[in-house]
């Protein structure tokens, strides 16, 4: 994976400071989501909404990736936007915001790794293989996903300084006539049955 930064230092194609009459600018700001570690740019949710809102809008839109401009955790985003991002001319500012930003404690990946156990023959025959990861598996039910929302009750601490950021950001914004979306981010698990929606 290569990651090629623009001039401004951004992971991000070239663009002009001056935004162009008539376009609509976002700058996304958030952490490895956003700055879209092991993706091609192309393939950053940044690039897919730019390309989306082209399309929508029928007129020039620049989504600015700035993830990682200023570290990894919505508590660090606040002094950046203002300072930085505004600078940029932006008619909205989103942040990405992932479950693990509410606390420490809460995984990338919400699921239990797999078991391991010794395969025959070294894992060489597909057959057996199969065969013994189907007596193995466990009913999907089996697994009980950790209540993230308790861990954060009991230690809100972190998720108290993201709230009093995206509070004292979100009036900035407001201020200099620019909206903030706050964008949450899934975590790898299970989308269909989300059990973190709370």
């Amino acid at each position: 994976m290569d990651y090629v930064f623009n001039r401004y230092g951004l992971r991000d194609h070239d663009f002009e400071l001056q935004k162009a009459p008539g376009e609509f600018r976002v700058v996304a700001i958030g952490d490895s989501f956003t700055f879209g570690v092991g993706v091609q740019l192309d393939d950053c949710w940044t690039e897919v909404l730019e390309r989306g809102l082209r399309e929508r809008l029928g007129r020039p839109v620049e989504v600015i990736n700035a993830g990682f401009a200023s570290g990894y955790h919505p508590g660090g985003y606040e002094q950046w936007i203002v300072g930085d991002g505004i600078k940029l001319q932006p008619d909205v500012v989103a942040i990405g915001l992932c479950l693990n930003d509410l606390h420490t404690g809460i995984s990338l990946y919400a699921d239990e790794p797999p078991e391991k156990y010794e395969q025959p023959l070294d894992g060489r025959c597909h057959l057996l293989n199969a065969l013994q990861a189907a007596t193995r598996a466990r009913p999907e039910h089996a697994w009980t996903p950790p209540d993230y929302g308790q861990l954060v009750r009991d230690d809100p601490q972190q998720w108290d300084e993201v709230q009093g950021a995206l509070g004292r950001t979100h009036e900035a914004l407001a201020a200099a006539g620019i909206r903030l979306l706050v964008v949450p981010l899934p975590m790898v698990s299970g989308l269909a049955h989300y059990p973190y929606t709370e």
